[in-house]
């Protein structure tokens, strides 16, 4: 594989998990269920 592609892959996979984190801060501060808010708190 080329450094390129490596570094490209490697971006895609942050940028999902950026996406990710972003989403489950989101639905933190949404939510009223505190049992729900903790469990997406651990899974950060």
């Amino acid at each position: 594989m080329s450094k390129d592609i490596i570094i490209e892959e490697l971006n895609t996979l942050l940028r999902g998990t950026y996406m990710g984190i972003r989403s489950l801060e989101h639905y933190i501060q949404k939510t009223d269920n505190q049992e729900l808010k903790h469990s997406f708190q651990a899974m950060q």
